[in-house]
């Protein structure tokens, strides 16, 4: 009964800690987009940069969906 217990315990912290692990990516993810979006918005000129944020653009919206399907 003792065994089970423990097992319960490690479980649950370890589904805090992945829990807390997959905001943190998330918010970097965030940053990260946001800061594409600014250069992207303000710098980029010519179409084969735009080509290139765009392509990174696309990579983090589906890390994001990812991040999110695994977190609920």
């Amino acid at each position: 009964m003792f065994c089970i217990n423990i097992l319960k315990l490690l479980i649950f912290v370890t589904k805090i800690v992945r829990s807390s692990q997959l905001q943190a990516l998330y918010v970097k993810d965030l940053r990260l987009f946001l800061s594409v979006e600014l250069i992207s918005s303000q710098f980029v000129t010519n179409n084969g940069s735009m080509a290139l944020y765009k392509h990174k653009l696309e990579g983090l919206k589906n890390r994001q969906k990812l991040n999110e399907a695994i977190n609920s």
